[in-house]
């Protein structure tokens, strides 16, 4: 039962990284977009990033660490 859960962390992180990605990916090209039609060479300032794309990024790490905790610490 543990090497199921510890497979099922694992493949739910990769799902949510390849999710937030995609996302973040979509996000720019709106906003790539966005600029383009607001200049019309496509240049403007849009501030900083959060950064949150490394925090998840960070969370899904261990998310699946434990996941091979789970599936390597089987008794």
């Amino acid at each position: 039962m543990r090497d199921l859960l510890g497979y099922f962390l694992i493949a739910q992180a990769i799902i949510t990284g390849i999710i937030a990605y995609s996302i973040q990916q979509l996000s720019d090209s709106i906003k790539a977009s966005a600029s383009y039609i607001a200049t019309k060479d496509g240049q403007l300032s849009w501030g900083t990033d959060f950064g949150i794309p490394t925090v998840s990024l960070f969370l899904l790490i261990a998310v699946a660490g434990l996941g091979i905790f789970l599936i390597v610490m089987k008794k």
